[in-house]
């Protein structure tokens, strides 16, 4: 094999892998998972804004609770609880706003079963820009999201549709204390 030339090395490769990636972004999202680390840490400390890497999906570990003021540009993102986990917890402190962001795969259970997406405490205010939640579930109320009395929410060219419970719709709202 005397006289036969390298044509290709690993760098090129690799290269022309990431061109090909930015050329097609279509077929990057399959191999982009956020850090989701850093964004439990960002909420946390209470960072503002928080801009999540485009087109990627964020598979959650546990519920994201806020209690702050909190705006996450998603970017084309997906975040995601992998049918386990709410997603958002928005305690009476918070104000949670998402722009160009989907929520799904959110689940609620046992003692507290409402809001799979998205649950909205009391005072609680949450908004959507150009975001979606969809496919998500809870046994009890609201899947997609559940709206406490005196919660507020704002949806600006958002969807929330394809949610189920068990009760009361995928989008709810309590008017009165439940038993």
């Amino acid at each position: 094999m005397r006289g036969l030339k390298k044509i290709v090395s690993p760098a090129p490769c690799a290269l022309a892998a990431i061109v090909l990636l930015q050329a097609f972004p279509q077929f990057s999202n399959a191999a982009c998972r956020g850090d989701v680390a850093a964004l439990n840490a960002a909420i946390s400390s209470g960072t503002s804004p928080i801009n999540l890497s485009p087109n990627c999906t964020y598979l959650l570990t546990g519920t994201l609770t806020i209690s702050s003021a909190i705006i996450i540009n998603g970017n084309g993102a997906t975040i995601d609880g992998g049918g386990s986990f709410r997603v958002f917890d928005v305690f009476s402190t918070g104000n949670l706003t998402l722009n160009s962001l989907t929520v799904t795969g959110g689940h609620s259970s046992g003692g507290n079963a409402d809001g799979g997406g998205i649950l909205n405490e009391i005072g609680a205010t949450v908004t959507l820009n150009n975001s979606s939640v969809s496919g998500n579930t809870a046994d009890n109320d609201g899947g997609g999201i559940l709206n406490e009395i005196g919660a507020t929410v704002t949806l600006n060219s958002s969807s929330v549709s394809g949610n189920t419970a068990g009760n009361d719709g995928g989008a709810s709202t309590t008017s009165a204390a439940e038993p």
